[in-house]
């Protein structure tokens, strides 16, 4: 990963240094390529520091299904190859939880 940064400094480095040629060149619209790069470039300084000063963002652990009962999952239908096995499974889990309230 480091390789990478570093990579990615050096063609931010010379990226810079073709902007800052450009922006000084005699012809408008070449001017005009190298103050739009080093714009980029700026951009992408601040965005970078906007994330440096961001707190980590938490991560979200996908919660595990509890796993059915021997004696609920006795009473599940079989399923078939083409189905959808999440819908069924909470299809008869509220099921389930809804006949041992009643």
């Amino acid at each position: 990963m480091m390789r990478a940064v570093k990579r990615e400094q050096e063609q931010e480095r010379e990226l810079r240094e073709w902007a800052v040629s450009l922006a000084a060149a005699r012809e408008a619209d070449r001017r005009a390529m190298g103050r739009a790069i080093l714009m980029l470039l700026e951009r992408i300084e601040s965005l970078r520091a906007e994330l440096a000063r961001r707190p980590a963002e938490p991560v979200i652990v996908p919660e595990v299904p509890a796993p059915v009962p021997e004696a609920e999952a006795a009473s599940l239908p079989e399923v078939g190859p083409d189905e959808d096995t999440m819908v069924v499974g909470l299809r008869e889990r509220l099921r389930a939880v809804t006949h041992r309230n009643h």
